[in-house]
């Protein structure tokens, strides 16, 4: 990305705050006898909670991660299921959550340098670690520098989440014999020392949910030339979209754009391609792509295959009314080859 925009204003002093609870956090080193499935709940103000994890185990990367809510929960569910690199490329552009990473600086950004150079922070030269990296995650949005808020909120849970670090320490068996997805939730205030004053719940996240979305065309003559068109008895297209690694600026956040494709289904070629943006309606974008190529095809696909449950919802009446339908699908082949295909040619894999 050529430029940035301007990242939220923090007070220093706030800053100065959580890189000391950050150092503290990391001169324990809790990932030398933790794992990231020991995870324990806190609740802010709001009543929202968050889902923490040490990373560190795999001597990959070091630090701690926040998933934030239900949608943090439910990413953090499928980050456990996640089974291929597919499903891997997915969540790096859907996580949501605070992450403190500790490395070296040449790895922090610029805005990130420009903050340490104000705090004076000068560590030992040589030192392992020394820098945290502080980062919000949003779906579909490029990692960056988190609010006010959530930079005070991090200073509340570095101590508490220390101390149940400590008990876990003293308590190596603490998480056996416990159900997938229950968690102890943690006070920030009293953090327990006795591992039976635990208060262990489990936690379910739900089902996802999305906006309600009906299929509405304006003009009535297309409406009229669909409804015209016959239905292709065995003609089947796939629809999908992933996100392109590098990120985009138009004024606002950094996001990371979707490339949106058609295929058909049994030749796996690409019928049609759209770029959309973090702004845009996906389902809307859809129904339009959908909409010129019945046109351009001169007909209308018997079944049409997603992988994306927010499009069987606004897609399915609108399909249903033509004679055709939708199809959920855990996986579609030609759309991952396309994939694949597209970060070989960027130089992504």
């Amino acid at each position: 990305m050529a430029s940035r925009p301007k990242p939220p204003a923090v007070p220093l002093e706030l800053w100065r705050r959580a890189l000391e609870a950050a150092l503290t956090f990391r001169t324990l080193a809790p990932w030398e006898w933790m794992d990231d499935s020991e995870i324990a709940v806190f609740v802010d103000a709001g009543g929202r909670p968050w889902f923490a994890s040490v990373l560190g185990a795999a001597a990959q990367v070091y630090g701690l991660v926040l998933y934030r809510g239900e949608a943090g929960l439910r990413l953090l569910q499928r980050t456990f299921a996640a089974s291929d690199s597919t499903d891997w490329e997915e969540l790096r552009y859907t996580q949501d959550g605070l992450t403190i990473w500790f490395g070296p600086k040449s790895e922090l950004r610029k805005e990130e340098r420009d903050r340490y150079a104000a705090l004076d922070y000068r560590p030992a030269r040589g030192a392992r670690l020394a820098w945290p990296s502080f980062l919000d995650h949003r779906p579909g949005c490029v990692p960056w520098v988190p609010e006010a808020g959530d930079v005070a909120w991090l200073v509340e849970v570095f101590p508490a989440m220390a101390s149940f670090a400590e008990l876990v320490r003293a308590h190596p068996d603490l998480s056996e014999n416990r159900g997938q997805f229950e968690y102890p939730l943690i006070s920030l205030k009293n953090p327990p020392s006795n591992p039976n004053t635990l208060d262990w719940r489990l936690w379910d996240a739900g089902p996802e949910r999305h906006p309600s979305q009906t299929v509405h065309i304006d003009d009535p003559a297309i409406v009229a030339r669909i409804r015209a068109l016959p239905v292709g008895p065995t003609v089947s297209w796939d629809v999908d979209w992933f996100y392109l690694p590098e990120g985009v600026v138009d004024g606002g956040r950094p996001y990371y754009p979707r490339s949106f494709q058609i295929f058909e289904t049994r030749s796996g070629v690409c019928l049609a391609m759209d770029v959309i943006n973090a702004t845009d309606n996906v389902v809307k974008r859809a129904v339009n792509q959908l909409i010129g190529l019945m046109l351009r095809s001169g007909g209308i696909p018997r079944r049409v295959r997603v992988r994306r449950s927010e499009l069987v919802a606004a897609l399915q009446p609108w399909l249903a009314g033509l004679g055709s339908g939708v199809e959920l699908a855990d996986r579609l082949e030609s759309a991952e080859e396309f994939r694949r295909g597209m970060m070989q040619f960027m130089g992504r894999v």
